[in-house]
């Protein structure tokens, strides 16, 4: 199961290095979901160092890889929170 791990981790980075990377100029930010030790994992490729740089301190909880957990994944994202303080 570690070498399954690892390779799914593997293949996660060239396809960030791939997807992301050269769009990183026209990218403002980041927002990253998942397994937060995965994500510590992934910091150590260094290919992802400018992604890393412009991400958000929040990160998403995403328990699964379905697509409607990452639909809900992906309007949370976009969601704004609103905070009314009474005068």
């Amino acid at each position: 199961r570690d070498g399954q791990a690892r390779e799914a981790l593997r293949a996660a980075a060239d396809d960030a290095a791939r997807v992301l990377v050269p769009r990183l100029p026209e990218l403002a930010a980041v927002l990253l979901g998942g397994d937060r030790r995965a994500l510590d994992t992934l910091r150590a490729d260094r290919r992802l160092d400018g992604v890393f740089s412009v991400a958000l301190p929040r990160v998403l909880d995403v328990p699964e890889p379905r697509r409607t957990v990452l639909d809900d994944a992906a309007e949370r994202a976009c969601a704004v929170e609103i905070l009314v303080n009474e005068v």
